[in-house]
């Protein structure tokens, strides 16, 4: 196996902080330290005409295509809610005071979830209305993953626990020391297993049916890990971290199949911050902290 380098997106003059689904398939939206918001054509490897300059550093993304919306957290905790097809703002939320790391939709209720430096989520109904704010960590919260089978969102904190909340009730159902600090997780594809990544750059793997009982840790990446995905066909598990390198594994056995990094595949020179697979694509993407965005074939 081989991972090869498709394309180089430039424009971005500041770290590229989020990538997420754009208004069709063959587009997506970034976000940057540099305060802008942008859409991109990933087929045609160009910028299209949707850019908004904020006023703090854009971390999180979200089209929620049901509503025609595309909703921009920032780093000073401020909401933008866009009309996409008007590509005019008809809603601003200024409820957090601190940073908006990830905006999460839970399709089934209908509902919107604003993940915060506060250590607070707040959660809002689709014409925004606040329907709860809940404070659950002493830190900053860095990812939220929704299992709608189970009815669960796992919230990944800075405080090292990972916490599980019930997505009808909105009540905390169980947390867990995972790391010292905890940047993500995710629930493998075919596997009864939630995996997690943190700051020490540990891989860590938790049986769900044994409530959570910690099963395996990798010593994956050589800085804190910031970033999982899984391959469409869920053949693939891929890593990002601040290392400045991707890993691809397998994602049946965990062996480690390729590094990718700028030495080996002109990949990142600094950190790899978000990875994304757009739907329908047989490639995926990632952001860094060296302002590019690349598009990469597991080939």
């Amino acid at each position: 196996m081989k991972a090869e380098k498709l394309f180089e997106l430039t424009g971005h003059n500041a770290a590229i902080y989020c990538i997420e689904k754009g208004l069709t398939n063959d587009q997506i939206f970034s976000g940057s330290g540099d305060k802008i918001s942008t859409s991109w054509d990933i087929e045609k490897r160009e910028n299209v005409p949707f850019t908004i300059l904020n006023k703090s550093a854009v971390l999180a993304i979200k089209y929620i295509e049901k509503h025609n919306v595309v909703l921009i957290g920032l780093f000073n905790g401020n909401l933008h809610v866009i009309d996409a097809k008007e590509k005019k703002e008809i809603r601003f939320i200024p409820y957090h005071k601190e940073a908006l790391f990830h905006i999460a939709y839970d399709e089934q209720h209908d509902r919107i979830f604003l993940l915060s430096g506060d250590g607070t989520v707040s959660v809002w109904t689709s014409d925004f209305k606040l329907i709860k704010s809940i404070a659950l960590a002493s830190d900053k919260i860095r990812s939220m993953e929704i299992e709608k089978e189970k009815g669960i969102a796992v919230l990944s904190c800075g405080d090292g626990f990972i916490r599980i909340i019930n997505l009808f009730t909105l009540e905390l159902i169980h947390e867990f020391i995972a790391h010292d600090k905890v940047n993500i997780a995710r629930f493998h594809p075919t596997k009864d297993v939630l995996i997690t990544g943190g700051k020490d750059a540990m891989l860590k793997f938790w049986n769900i049916q044994a409530n959570y009982q910690h099963i395996h840790t990798i010593p994956a990446h050589n800085w804190a890990l910031y970033s999982i995905l899984f391959s469409p066909d869920n053949q693939y598990m891929i890593t990002a971290s601040r290392d400045k390198t991707m890993k691809i594994w397998d994602a049946e056995t965990l062996d480690l199949i390729e590094k990718m990094d700028y030495k080996s595949h002109k990949g990142h020179t600094h950190s790899v911050n978000c990875l994304y697979w757009p739907e329908g694509k047989n490639y995926f993407i990632s952001g860094g902290d060296d302002k590019k965005i690349m598009g990469w074939k597991i080939k």
